[in-house]
């Protein structure tokens, strides 16, 4: 009697019904079949073309003088110069904003009129991941971005896999991002890596898992992203579509089922919670809660604010002025140009079923606030880096691509080359975006 007694104590017990609903929710996510292996390889051949760029960049282009405006450089950190293997390996992924994560990592938000345009989390990965495992940060910089960009291919591919229950288009999405011209920034020490994982693993939650706490785990990667990037919160924005999606009832549209709203909170007041607590956190010091904002208009930026026709306008007439005429703002055009047919393809795949509508949401959400704040000689400054991150864009290409393997592999080896040109460019000190 006692054992009998002892197993129906051990069975009713809160650690045996935690570990039961551990046990099923892990159960329901093996049986999504998740892939890792052909990602795994697809990436570290990537990697391992990236890793090779530096040195033959070092062959090709003369290196232009240190760029950026981050009172913390490379060059005085290792007094002069770093030597060859140091400066190939891990400093060529430190250019331009990467010295001004470096600046926040080592000293803190300084100067205070300038760095709070950079959100934290990205830098407080690194600097834990510097004295955890006792490394330089700039090495840890590289280490944190390589490990979250392996995160975004096995997410990605994953997630174009349960879409479309496709490999063929799985495959041909991944290597399509793979060879995207600006993707050479998921390996620099900047946010793109861990903001692109975090969209991924938000949007996965959301559409794939088969738990019923799904939603907050949404919810708790988009409140990650959004102290990541400040388009952060426009994946939670972005999901509310999905959640209507999945949780109306009937014919109404606020015919919803039991439950509804608890999830709602789950997705969207976690991103509130943590985006409120670091306005508070940049009000108590910097006496703003919109410092970020502010920062931005600063002399190192020399951003403003307008609406998207104006920064559009301002484009086409710095284009077309032989005063302001570059090849960044050639970039930074052909770059809208892209985005506004990738918009275009997406809509109409959405009408025809073949996109989730949630996605092409975020397409639109997350790169507007780059049309919004030009900056005096380059109006579109930075987009080639934003459309990177917009994981749907890939998705649409792979779909709208035409069948012929002809075709196919000339549009990825054009993409490959330029992918090639503009990483040899960045490490050089040339700006891309």
């Amino acid at each position: 009697m006692e054992n009998l007694s002892a197993k129906r104590a051990a069975l009713t017990s809160p650690v045996y019904r935690g570990s039961r609903l551990y046990q099923a929710a892990a159960d329901r996510f093996l049986a999504l079949d998740f892939e890792w292996r052909k990602p795994f390889v697809i990436f570290a051949a990537w990697r391992l073309g990236l890793l090779f760029l530096p040195f033959l960049a070092a062959l090709l282009e003369v290196s232009n003088k240190h760029g950026g405006t981050a009172p913390y450089t490379i060059i005085s950190y290792y007094q002069g110069t770093a030597d060859f293997w140091t400066d190939r390996l891990f400093a060529a992924w430190g250019r331009w904003d990467g010295e001004w994560y470096l600046q926040i990592i080592n000293f803190g938000y300084t100067p205070p009129e300038a760095a709070p345009a950079f959100f934290p989390l990205y830098p407080l990965l690194v600097r834990l991941t510097g004295q955890l495992a006792h490394l330089d940060y700039l090495v840890a910089g590289v280490l944190v971005s390589t490990l979250f960009s392996l995160a975004a291919f096995i997410l990605f591919y994953n997630l174009t896999l349960q879409d479309y229950r496709s490999k063929k288009l799985a495959d041909n999405a991944l290597i399509t991002m793979g060879l995207f011209p600006t993707i050479f920034f998921l390996s620099a020490i900047y946010t793109e890596a861990l903001f692109m994982a975090l969209a991924l693993a938000a949007f996965f939650c959301a559409r794939h898992l088969r738990i019923a706490q799904k939603w907050w785990l949404a919810g708790f990667f988009a409140a990650l992203a959004t102290i990541t990037r400040n388009v952060g919160i426009l994946i939670a924005a972005a999901l509310i579509w999905e959640w209507w999606q999945q949780h109306r009832q009937g014919a109404g549209l606020f015919q919803l089922k039991p439950g509804s709203i608890k999830n709602l909170f789950g997705l969207v007041g976690l991103p509130g919670i943590v985006l409120a607590g670091w306005l508070g956190a940049l009000w108590w010091t910097f006496g703003s809660p919109l410092a970020f904002v502010k920062a931005q208009s600063s002399s190192y930026w020399d951003r403003r604010s307008a609406m998207p026709w104006e920064t559009f306008w301002q484009a086409l007439i710095q284009l077309f002025s032989p005063r302001t005429f570059s090849d960044s703002n050639v970039i930074d055009f052909l770059t809208l140009i892209a985005w506004v047919a990738l918009v275009i393809m997406g809509f109409r795949l959405v009408r025809q079923g073949k996109l989730p509508a949630s996605y092409l949401i975020f397409m639109v959400l997350a790169f507007l606030p780059g049309l919004t704040q030009p900056r005096s000689n380059e109006a579109l400054f930075g987009l080639p880096r934003y459309l990177l991150v917009l994981f749907p864009a890939y998705q649409i290409i792979a779909l709208s691509l035409p069948q012929q393997r002809w075709f196919r592999a000339g549009y990825f080896l054009a993409s490959g080359l330029a992918l090639a040109y503009l990483t040899i460019h960045f490490v050089q000190w040339g700006w891309v975006a």
